[in-house]
């Protein structure tokens, strides 16, 4: 069974979980040099904010974290590795008793020119893309939902 978080519990995501995300990038021997940069939002009203800006309100479900994973724009693989980073670390999230749901508001707030102050802010190096984010932490609500179609196709 399959489920979806509508709302997180406010309570912030350890330190000792932070630092065990950023382990988490280099799982699976990634590389050091990962061509990828990653933003961790703590502070909720830029959360909020954000959800605003991209007009899609509530979309984190109150999240504590925010995850903003960047991809180099001159890096053919860099999008492919970020988003597997960003899999490790739902997976080290898991591993803490804690819930991670793939959002995709940070990526239409960091891609839009307009909110390039925004990006700046946090420091997202020039020539870098956001290919989506994290919303992390305990899950107060889940809704469970079963998966009534297939998702794989045989062509032979």
């Amino acid at each position: 069974m399959a489920y979806t978080i509508e709302q997180f519990e406010s309570t912030p995501v350890d330190s000792r979980v932070l630092a065990e995300l950023e382990e988490a990038v280099n799982m699976n021997g990634l590389r050091e040099d990962l061509p990828s940069f990653f933003a961790f939002i703590r502070r909720r009203d830029i959360i909020g904010q954000m959800e605003m800006l991209a007009d899609q309100p509530g979309a984190s479900g109150g999240a504590p974290l925010l995850i903003c994973g960047f991809f180099r724009l001159d890096d053919a693989a860099s999008s492919q590795l970020t988003l597997l980073a960003m899999g490790n670390m739902m997976r080290t999230l898991e591993e803490q008793g804690l819930s991670a749901q793939y959002v995709t508001f940070a990526r239409d707030v960091f891609n839009n020119s307009r909110y390039n102050k925004l990006t700046a802010a946090c420091g997202v190096p020039e020539g870098f893309s956001c290919i989506g984010a994290l919303a992390a932490g305990r899950a107060a609500v889940k809704s469970e939902y079963a998966d009534k179609h297939t998702i794989f196709s045989y062509i032979q």
